[in-house]
C-alpha cells in the first residue's frame, strides 16, 4: 500500500512536467500557421512512401499533445486536412482530440483533481454548475464554440461526475463539425496567413448555429410534450 500511496505523486509531478515542458516549447517557438507549412513538404514526401505510416504517427503525435494539453488542436486539424485531404483529415483528427482529451479528462479526474480546481476555480464552479443543469448539452455547447479552450474543457469536465464513456461519445460527435471545417482550410493552406485567417465571422456562425441546434431541439421536445 505504501508503494502504491508512494508512487502517486511521482506519476503526478511526471504528468505537471511533461505538460510545463510542452507547453512552454509551444510559447517560445509561437508555433503558427507557417510551421504548418515547412513541414508539409517533408510530411507529403513520406505520405508517397508511407501514407499509412504516416498516419499512424500523425494519430500519436495528436492524442500525445492533446492528452498534455498543448493548444494546438487548430494546426493539428489543418496540417490533417492539408496531408489527408478534408474527410480523411477530419476523421484522423476528431480520433486525435477524442483520445487525448479522454486521457487528459481521465488523469484530471484521479490526479490532478484538487489542483485543477485550485488553479481555475471560477471556471471550475462555472462547469460544475453548467453540467448539473443541462448535462451533455452544455458540454456540446463549450466543444462547438470556442469560448473556453480545448484542452481545459478536458480539465473540468473531469471534476464532474460525468462518465468517461459518455465523455468520450460526445466529445467525439461535437468535435467533428467544428475540426472538419478546419480540416478544410487546409486544403487551402497557401492561402492562410495565421489562425485568425480561419475565424472567421461566417465560420464563427456556423459554430454558432451549429451549438444553438441541440438547444432548439430540446425546446421543441419539450413544447411537443405538452
Amino acid at each position: 500500500m505504501r508503494e502504491k500511496h508512494a508512487s502517486s505523486p511521482i506519476r503526478l509531478w511526471l504528468i505537471l512536467a511533461a505538460v510545463v515542458v510542452v507547453t512552454g516549447l509551444v510559447w517560445h517557438y509561437r508555433l503558427g500557421i507557417e510551421h504548418v507549412k515547412l513541414l508539409l513538404a517533408p510530411l507529403e514526401a513520406m505520405r508517397a512512401q508511407s501514407p499509412w505510416l504516416l498516419a499512424a504517427g500523425y494519430l500519436a503525435v495528436h492524442v500525445l499533445l492533446a492528452t498534455l494539453c498543448a493548444p494546438l488542436e487548430i494546426l493539428l486539424a489543418v496540417m490533417a486536412g492539408a496531408l489527408f485531404g478534408p474527410v480523411q483529415g477530419a476523421i484522423l483528427a476528431s480520433f486525435g482530440s477524442s483520445i487525448g482529451g479522454t486521457l487528459a479528462f481521465s488523469w484530471s479526474r484521479w490526479l490532478l483533481r484538487d489542483r485543477v480546481r485550485a488553479w481555475f476555480p471560477r471556471q471550475a464552479a462555472m462547469v460544475d454548475r453548467g453540467m448539473a443543469r443541462d448535462g451533455v448539452l452544455y458540454l456540446v455547447t463549450l466543444r462547438l464554440l470556442p469560448v473556453v479552450p480545448f484542452f481545459l474543457v478536458n480539465l473540468l469536465a473531469g471534476l464532474t461526475p460525468l462518465r468517461t464513456r459518455t465523455f468520450y461519445v460526445v466529445t467525439q460527435a461535437s468535435l467533428l463539425p467544428a475540426i472538419f471545417l478546419y480540416a478544410n482550410a487546409g486544403t487551402q493552406l497557401a492561402q492562410i496567413k495565421n489562425v485568425g485567417d480561419i475565424l472567421s465571422p461566417s465560420f464563427l456562425a456556423v459554430l454558432t448555429l451549429l451549438a444553438v441546434l441541440p438547444w432548439l431541439a430540446k425546446w421543441g421536445l419539450s413544447r411537443f410534450r405538452r
